[in-house]
């Protein structure tokens, strides 16, 4: 696991920058947005989300990772940053 601290606010300005997100559709992310069904994730979104996290907080995924429950929602790839 991470255990990289990241707040809700912090994660929130990556997903913003990644989905190139309108200022109105921030505040509709919250910890339930689903990835794949809210922000419509595709492959190459999702490799630049990992990718953009891993660089701004120096660190690397678990290679073992279960990619649905860790990318399912904002608050399991929160949580999984966290623990």
């Amino acid at each position: 696991m991470a255990n990289l601290k990241i707040t809700f606010e912090n994660l929130k300005e990556v997903i913003i920058d990644i989905f190139y997100l309108e200022s109105d559709e921030y505040e509709k992310i919250n910890n339930e947005t689903d990835f794949f069904q809210d922000l419509n994730m595709d492959s190459i979104t999702f490799f630049s989300l990992i990718c953009e996290l891993e660089e701004r907080y120096d660190f690397k995924f678990d290679d073992e990772m279960e990619i649905d429950s860790v990318f399912g929602t904002v608050g399991n790839l929160l949580n999984y940053l966290n623990k």
